[in-house]
């Protein structure tokens, strides 16, 4: 009876012992933080990392999403000079730490599950602030001369789609000619990189129609100014979400 004790007890320290080394190997870890995935719900990033990322739009422009400083008019001198061409435009938060690694996470290593929370943080928007404001999503286009599996930002848009009911239209706002990516560029060099880079097809598919336009970075606004001037021309309106935008974004 004895000898079985012990056997048992040896038995159950080696699978103790095996359980450790296994966890210690393949336990899932959060790309962001690198610690420990502890909660069976939790996949890529972990609860603390998504906790961290909170709606950044105090002392922002209420047209462009620009930085003003506190006790400033809500709107920017820039707007006030020349409205762009959206309604208004909303950035989640800054285009720094942890959302920028989600991000690139996203867009680079393809991990496209990460389209699920991605999306979540535009919902947030959408309810607070243009809930019943659009019919129809379009997404900014990627650049067919870039390799990359997936459409990243169409992904967003078709669980956005999925969650407000509002239509998705792909194929409409279309980008004809590849560009230099506008992260190498300084500010003059973007507006003239994407010169006649869009164009809309099926036009008769936004007429009178509220759009809400979807980008992930905003930097100096160019690319959502081209597509929401191009859109402008048949739409009623164009709100504009993105999911950051750059911590040095200054005016012009």
């Amino acid at each position: 009876m004895d000898k079985l004790f012990a056997r048992n007890r040896i038995k159950k320290l080696i699978l103790h012992i095996v359980n450790i080394a296994v966890n210690s190997i393949f336990v899932k870890k959060c790309l962001i933080c690198n610690m420990h995935l502890v909660y069976y719900f939790e996949n890529y990033i972990c609860e603390n990392c998504k906790n961290e990322i909170k709606i950044e739009i105090d002392n922002t422009c209420k047209i462009c999403s620009i930085q003003i400083p506190k006790g400033q008019d809500s709107i920017c001198g820039q707007c006030l000079l020349s409205h762009p061409p959206y309604n208004r435009h909303i950035s989640f938060t800054i285009y720094k730490d942890k959302i920028r690694k989600i991000i690139l996470l996203y867009k680079l290593s393809e991990i496209q599950p990460l389209k699920h929370y991605i999306s979540s943080l535009y919902l947030k928007i959408i309810d607070e602030y243009f809930k019943g404001k659009f019919d129809v999503i379009i997404s900014v286009p990627v650049d067919s001369g870039r390799k990359r599996t997936f459409e990243p930002v169409s992904k967003i848009s078709d669980i956005i789609s999925s969650k407000t009911g509002a239509k998705h239209l792909k194929g409409v706002l279309v980008k004809v000619r590849s560009t230099k990516k506008q992260s190498s560029l300084n500010y003059n060099e973007r507006i003239k990189n994407l010169n006649r880079a869009f164009e809309i097809n099926s036009k008769e598919k936004i007429v009178n129609k509220r759009i809400l336009l979807i980008d992930d970075v905003y930097t100096t606004g160019t690319t959502v100014k081209k597509c929401s001037k191009l859109l402008n021309k048949y739409a009623e309106s164009v709100v504009v979400i993105t999911l950051a935008r750059s911590a040095n974004l200054h005016l012009k």
